[in-house]
């Protein structure tokens, strides 16, 4: 399939503008400006009374340009009515075979794709993928199944572009075997197993970064002794590719049990995974590399992080008569993860370090007691940045690395959690009687951290918040708070804003009556008309200074987030 849309294409020679102005002062074309007071005769020298502008002490020789050359380009087409421009090619093709014989069932499948993808006048971008899938189970008792992918993407460099990426998963459904035939209160018992490899080529940066990029245009000092610019453009290497920038890849496995007996009234489902994910890309920034380098270095394929976890599902489902069900599921989940390496500098605090640490390790300055007195301040231990600003009813910061002087970039331990809760549990009840039901979801997590700042005089504003109700003051030294003050710099409050942001809440809850089934509805031509009454966040219990437990992303640490609505609805449905 082909996409495209009108667009005009504009470039080639124009005129330099200042060509055709030669007395501005940003000409490029040499003018002459005569002095009249200095013109004595018709004899006399021309130079003695003239001057070429405009002057400068560059020591280069006047180059007129008047024509220059503008790079060839693809606009959008500037009608009313048109959509923005883009071309689009897509070829992909499938195939599909299944067939069973006698207790053995067989399919397979196979796909091509190939994309190209232009948008006004950039390069187009290329993705292609040959995938394949197979399946074979055994009276539906043992299970196989291998997949695989051979992606080609554009982001990486020639002898890159295409990997291979497999998986292989195996089943056995012991519950149809015979040796359990007797155990008819078994439904369903089934142990899996999966391996494979995927891989990612969503890598930050921009494209091309497997090779270096010029860039047009600069200047160069002729001299130490002069500030005169070359008016010479050219070309300097404006970004240090990496050659051998690749895939991201994670090696995933996955061992579960399934798990239901007595007809469906306890079901059980566990699985345990790990993930090991390599050649993470680290952008030139993140990378440790001196600083007499010159340049920002390239980015690199050097990440190295593990994860595991486990998640289990229990269910009830009883059905008591005709009138009456009754019905449950918790599932509960804990996901860790560990740097392995992330290019840390070597001679590096080991608290400073990424490695060995999760992804997103909350770290700050720790606060101990107030400074109580002017005492306390002068004999305290001296702070890098504005420590003449510190005034009683702050916090003494503790010089974690113990060198006499206490820096943000190494007194800062690991503190807490990561950002992103290790542990998370859902509950859900639901009853129904008749035409009646009911159900509630409960939701909480825990082993999480959170930055949540909320500074009271914040640009000169008379805004205190609550946290600060029970301040520090001379005749209050056990207070929870330091005493907040109006413009004054460098409040040590260490770790004061990093809060435990483990939660829990009732997420939904939800009563309905449905009166399908009376036979008003039916002759009134209704197939379902039901009144319903929910509520979502109707209640939340948290050590954090509100509720953005849901809404928290990562932003302004000033502003912070938006707190999650509670909300409740009154609704009608019907259909006819």
């Amino acid at each position: 399939m082909f996409y495209d849309n009108s667009i005009r294409s504009e470039g080639g020679i124009y005129d330099n503008a200042n060509s055709i102005r030669p007395n501005e002062a940003v000409t490029n074309v040499r003018f002459k400006q005569i002095y009249p007071l200095l013109y004595e005769g018709p004899d006399q020298d021309p130079s003695e009374y003239t001057a070429l502008l405009p002057i400068t002490d560059a020591e280069f020789d006047w180059i007129i340009r008047p024509w220059g050359i503008r790079q060839e380009a693809i606009q959008d087409a500037n009608w009313a009515g048109y959509i923005p421009v883009f071309r689009r090619m897509l070829y992909q093709g499938q195939i599909n075979y299944a067939r069973r014989f006698d207790k053995h069932n067989v399919s397979a499948m196979g796909v091509f794709k190939r994309e190209e993808y232009a948008r006004g006048s950039m390069f187009k971008n290329y993705r292609e993928d040959w995938v394949f899938r197979a399946t074979y189970d055994y009276d539906s008792r043992y299970l196989f199944e291998t997949n695989g992918a051979y992606n080609g993407s554009e982001q990486f460099g020639p002898g890159y572009r295409f990997d291979f990426f497999p998986s292989l998963a195996l089943g056995w459904v012991i519950s149809n075997e015979k040796f359990l035939e007797k155990y008819d209160w078994v439904d369903n018992l089934k142990l899996r197993y999966s391996i494979g490899k995927v891989g990612d080529d969503r890598v930050g940066g921009g494209r091309w970064q497997y090779s270096s990029q010029y860039a047009y245009g600069g200047y160069a000092r002729l001299s130490n002794l002069t500030d005169g610019a070359s008016p010479y453009n050219f070309y300097r290497e404006s970004v240090v590719g990496n050659p051998n920038i690749q895939w991201e890849t994670a090696l995933k496995n996955n061992l579960g049990v399934e798990l239901s007996v007595l007809k469906g009234l306890f079901s059980v489902n566990v699985d345990y995974y790990t993930e090991d994910r390599t050649n993470i890309l680290m952008a030139g920034t993140s990378r440790n590399i001196p600083p007499f380098f010159g340049v920002t270095p390239p980015s690199a394929n050097l990440g190295h992080v593990k994860s595991k976890g486990y998640e289990i599902e229990l269910g009830f489902n009883k059905r008591f008569n005709r009138d009456f069900t009754l019905w449950s599921k918790l599932a509960v989940t804990h996901n860790e993860n560990k740097v392995i390496f992330r290019d840390d500098k070597p001679l590096q605090y080991d608290y400073l370090k990424n490695a060995g640490y999760p992804i997103g390790q909350a770290r700050s300055l720790k606060r101990a007691d107030f400074y109580n007195n002017w005492d306390e301040v002068y004999a305290s231990v001296p702070t890098e940045n504005n420590d003449g600003d510190k005034l009683p009813g702050y916090y003494n910061l503790i010089d974690f690395n113990a060198d006499g002087i206490i820096k943000m970039s190494e007194d800062t331990p690991p503190i807490g959690y990561s950002g992103v809760p290790q542990n998370t549990a859902n509950f859900s009840l639901g009853v129904s009687y008749k035409r009646f039901s009911a159900f509630v979801q409960l939701y909480g997590v825990n082993n999480v951290t959170r930055y949540v700042n909320q500074y009271s005089y914040y640009g000169d504003t008379d805004i205190l918040f609550a946290h600060v109700r029970d301040y520090w003051s001379k005749d209050n030294p056990e207070a929870t708070s330091f005493l907040p003050r109006w413009k004054t710099s460098a409040q040590n409050i260490g770790d004061y804003y990093l809060h435990d942001a483990s939660s829990f809440r009732i997420r939904t809850a939800e009563i309905s009556y449905s009166f399908t089934g009376k036979k008003w509805i039916k002759n009134s031509g209704i197939s379902n008309l039901r009144l319903f009454i929910n509520g979502n966040n109707l209640f939340y219990w948290s050590r954090l200074p509100d509720d953005r437990e849901n809404t928290y992303s990562g932003g302004s640490a000033v502003d912070g987030a938006y707190p999650t609505m509670r909300r409740i609805n009154l609704g009608i449905d019907l259909s006819f």
